[in-house]
């Protein structure tokens, strides 16, 4: 029928990736919502959890030790898992 659905834009960087010290995040899309993030070890533990705006950049992992760790991000029914590693 020629319909092309638009898909929603929700593009999460993190930077540098892996890091010694503090990672930077930044949540790109299209809706204008709250983000809810948290960091958990791999084992599913939440380390921290906090609110970013659509478009802000915020630093945050450095009070993290050494090891992998995944930054969940949700928006609406939208998530998002990303794999950050300290180094």
């Amino acid at each position: 029928n020629g319909f092309v659905p638009i898909a929603e834009t929700f593009d999460v960087n993190v930077f540098p990736n892996p890091s010694a010290a503090a990672f930077r995040v930044q949540v790109n899309t299209a809706s204008q919502e709250l983000i809810k993030a948290r960091i958990l070890d791999l084992q599913g533990r939440v380390l921290q959890q906090f609110n970013v705006l659509p478009g802000q950049a915020v630093q945050l992992g450095t009070s993290l030790k050494s090891g992998q760790y995944i930054l969940e991000t949700t928006q609406g029914n939208i998530i998002k898992s990303t794999r950050m590693v300290k180094l």
